[in-house]
């Protein structure tokens, strides 16, 4: 694959994600996802949450702050995960698991060293664990 046609992809998937977040907030904010029944204990909370989901999602699509919203809107996805498995099942969580797996899947197509330096050791930086024959006791 191309680094262009990579990018375009990434970006689409990421543009994707940031959309499907900002329509989710904007439900939230018209008060028809505060209908249904107590909403696991978080009835009283759906406005805020759409408006740290609406903050995370143009955070995410906008270029200069677009790793700023990648960790944020993975940690909305995360705490909606984990509520959704708290409250309602581990089926709930599948939408926000597929939400997170197409943002990083995305965010990495359109920035391939955007993990570079969490799974690789810079040259000349000791091994965490030495070789078993030159341990010391």
């Amino acid at each position: 694959m191309s680094p262009k046609v990579r990018r375009v992809a990434g970006l689409v998937l990421v543009w994707l994600v940031g959309l499907a977040l900002a329509a989710s907030a904007v439900v939230k904010f018209s008060g028809v996802a505060g209908d249904s029944g107590d909403a696991g204990g978080f009835a009283g909370l759906i406005v805020p949450l759409g408006a740290v989901e609406l903050a995370s999602a143009i955070l995410l699509l906008v270029p200069l702050t677009h790793r700023l919203g990648l960790l944020l809107c993975t940690a909305y996805l995360g705490g909606a995960m984990a509520a959704s498995i708290a409250t309602a099942g581990l089926p709930e969580a599948i939408p926000a698991a597929v939400l997170q797996a197409l943002l990083w899947t995305g965010a990495t197509l359109r920035t391939p060293d955007l993990l570079g330096p969490l799974l690789v050791r810079p040259a000349g930086t000791p091994p965490l664990h030495p070789p078993a024959d030159e341990k010391t006791l």
